[in-house]
């Protein structure tokens, strides 16, 4: 990872912030669940960490949208959730969602994405990376130290992106791993 920075141009000794996906987002969108929804870090399985369930009839945040995991009727439309305790990093089937303003009633017939919602594909547009094995992340990169962040696991792929804030650096996920780091 270090030397992956390094070739993007970013300067020594800058500092690095954490920023969810939400911050490259323009906008976050209100949705509201029909049911009970669970949520899980890994869309493109309906798998890894299973995270808090949203209770139905709930109004979420949420940041974009994106194709993965087919469910009974489908629908592989998956939101990626802003709102606080998912921050980014869980993702819920769109298919438990009215997708069309309702907050009642039945979603038998609503559509499986609301189309205002963006695609996640459009906001993580970069280069993408896969590490060949677990890679710690740590704040200050100059040195590997500051505080320790997540651990890429070995063979994932994530978005390096840049030029967003002054010509900052981002790795944005393209899977399960939802944390952005900024330089």
């Amino acid at each position: 990872m270090l030397a992956l920075i390094g070739l993007l141009g970013v300067s020594i000794g800058a500092s690095v912030t954490i920023k969810p996906a939400s911050a490259f987002a323009a906008t976050a969108y209100t949705e509201t669940v029909g049911g009970n929804a669970n949520t899980w870090t890994n869309y493109t399985n309906a798998g890894g960490t299973q995270g808090p369930t949203i209770s139905a009839y709930t109004s979420v945040q949420i940041t974009c949208a994106i194709q993965g995991f087919a469910v009974a009727d489908g629908n592989t439309w998956w939101y990626q959730i802003a709102s606080s305790p998912w921050n980014d990093a869980y993702y819920v089937s769109a298919d438990a969602f009215y997708n069309n303003g309702a907050t009642s009633g039945t979603v038998l017939g609503t559509p499986f994405v609301d189309p205002a919602v963006p695609n996640c594909a459009s906001l993580t547009n970069g280069v993408t990376e896969t590490v060949g094995g677990n890679a710690n992340t740590w704040t200050n990169y100059t040195n590997a130290g500051g505080t320790q962040g997540p651990t890429i696991s070995a063979y994932t792929s994530v978005l390096i992106r840049t030029g967003f804030d002054g010509g900052s650096v981002y790795w944005i996920p393209t899977s399960s791993w939802s944390v952005c780091w900024a330089a």
